[in-house]
């Protein structure tokens, strides 16, 4: 299906589009020839146009669309929160190392709202006091660093002016972040660099609809800052106008429409202990591709979790993903299996996780955005309870709190209940969870129903998508032998994470504690209230799961 612009994205591309005649195909404009990779570094602003519909997927789906013989790959390289110190200490591994023709350079909005926001106490100081912003000589000092490093390594540097903090031209914020935008041009200048003026484009669009229906309603924003899907098509086109795209091109292009384009997608924080069970990998897939979800981090537990980080980096790497950042939780003692996922990242070093821990990662996160995330955890939960230590509020915090976990009455292996591996491998730490959160369950008396197929295998295994590619590869280290077959674990939480209730006959209320031996017991006098969800439906889940894994391109 063509993507179509939302309606409110028409007006604001008047002020981009011209009435040149539209032609065939167009040259490669000179500052794209030969490029072949493209990073965007910036915050979280970048780090959402990395998801279908964002700016940065609109980059990738027009340059290929526009220049079909010269296909090129735009990745995201933005980490929410970030300034210019930030982007400047890992600029040597998130963009040199990822050897890209082209930069995109887009910093400054944390800079300057961290000096009037603070973010952790939810207060606002309108003088513009804090110590949390970064001055404007350190801003220039770091943002020419990375520029001086971009050119010496023979990279095309491309500087993006900062876009407006709240749609009020007239606020604090943007009245200091105008120097801002003024030394980005300067620097441009001084360093022979293109400049594209994002924050001049955002300001005409906002001014253009204030004049018709007052300020009272964010046009390019969904909250003053983070861009909607209009923002996104604005910055779009901006940026690939100031790349030399022709607009007639821009206009007849055709693209398809992502899902998440009609609505918010839901934000998710993944725990996981990938790199043992098949399934981890396998159910990060589908949150990397799905349109639905906004993958704001992926956190490692349990074992060696170091190598475990590797396996995931390397998978979101592979799938062009490599913006969300991992974690690395706690190492603990080594479980008896030999994991051979390992070795399939054991020399990856292209990105690397993030320096907080993954309990601090979880907390700081959720302190962001509050109310807003779903913490979905499929593996051992030391991750979680660590993070409850440090924030006993962490409950409030979270929009929802999903596990594939625990065990309450017969599985395909056994009549009875058993200790589930993500419970008994750290009992203390699951007790812990299950008494202080509000939390839904996957548990084996579903999840060991479902297993993959081989013709579902074989037609995700003949999918041309480096997901999908790599999943596999992920497979036959997995596999003992040609006959076994994955469980879906994970990918149920996932599915559940996602839409609640709708592969499960029922999710019921029960009173569940975690006993000594690892056993999730189903307790009326002691127990805490637990959603279980039972009884899969196979059919409708197997079908949500494989079509959207073929998602991926």
């Amino acid at each position: 299906m063509p993507f179509r612009l939302p309606h409110v994205a028409y007006w604001l591309l008047i002020v981009l589009a011209t009435s040149s005649p539209v032609v065939a195909q167009a040259p490669v404009p000179p500052l794209l020839s030969g490029v072949t990779r493209i990073v965007t570094l910036g915050d979280s602003i970048t780090q959402g146009g990395g998801q279908p519909g964002g700016y940065v997927w609109l980059l990738d789906r027009y340059l290929n669309a526009v220049y079909p013989a010269a296909p090129v790959t735009v990745v995201s390289a933005g980490i929410s929160g970030q300034k210019a110190p930030d982007m400047q200490a890992r600029f040597e591994r998130d963009v040199l190392a990822a050897k890209p023709q082209l930069v995109t350079i887009s910093v400054g909005v944390n800079d300057v709202w961290h000096s009037f926001r603070d973010f952790k106490a939810r207060r606002d100081y309108p003088d513009g006091s804090l110590p949390n912003g970064v001055p404007l000589p350190l801003y220039v000092e770091k943002l020419e660093a990375m520029v001086v490093a971009a050119q010496a390594a023979g990279v095309r540097v491309v500087l993006l002016t900062p876009t407006p903090i709240h749609e009020d031209p007239a606020s604090p914020e943007n009245a200091r972040l105008a120097s801002y935008v003024k030394a980005v041009m300067a620097l441009g200048a001084r360093r022979q660099c293109t400049v594209v003026d994002l924050n001049a484009a955002m300001t005409r669009a906002i001014a253009a609809h204030q004049r018709e229906a007052g300020p009272r309603v964010n046009v390019v924003t969904t909250d003053g800052v983070h861009l909607n899907a209009a923002g996104n098509q604005l910055v779009a086109w901006t940026i690939l106008r100031g790349l030399g795209v022709p607009a007639a091109a821009l206009a007849t292009a055709a693209l398809e429409r992502p899902a998440s384009v009609s609505g918010p997608r839901l934000k998710v924080l993944l725990d996981t202990d990938i790199g043992t069970d098949i399934d981890d990998a396998w159910a990060l897939g589908l949150l990397m591709v799905s349109p639905q979800v906004e993958l704001v981090g992926v956190t490692i537990s349990d074992g060696d979790t170091a190598a475990r980080a590797k396996v995931a980096a390397k998978l979101l790497h592979a799938g062009g993903r490599g913006e969300v950042p991992v974690a690395v939780g706690r190492a603990t003692s080594l479980p008896d299996s030999v994991d051979y996922q390992f070795t399939w990242a054991e020399d990856f070093t292209a990105v690397r996780p993030v320096a907080q821990s993954a309990a601090d990662f979880i907390v700081e996160t959720l302190q962001r955005h509050p109310g807003e995330i779903t913490l979905l955890a499929v593996g051992p939960l030391q991750n979680i309870a660590d993070a409850l230590r440090k924030e006993p509020n962490l409950g409030t915090l979270a929009k929802r709190v999903v596990l594939m976990s625990g065990s309450i009455g017969g599985n395909v292996w056994s009549p009875t209940p058993v200790a589930e591996w993500n419970v008994v491998r750290a009992t203390t730490d699951a007790q812990l969870v299950y008494s202080s959160l509000p939390l839904t369950i996957v548990p084996l008396d579903s999840t060991s129903y479902v297993k993959l197929r081989a013709d579902e295998r074989a037609r995700l295994e003949k999918h041309p998508a480096a997901v999908t590619r790599a999943l596999e590869a992920l497979y036959r280290l997995w596999i003992g032998d040609p006959t076994q077959q994955m469980t879906l674990h994970d990918q149920m939480a996932v599915a559940e994470t996602l839409q609640p209730g709708a592969f499960f006959g029922r999710c019921t209320s029960m009173p569940v504690r975690v006993d000594d031996k690892g056993f999730t017991r189903v307790d009326p006098n002691e127990g805490k209230p637990v959603s279980v969800c039972l009884e899969p439906k196979r059919d409708a889940f197997m079908k949500f799961y494989v079509d959207g894994l073929l998602l991926a391109r």
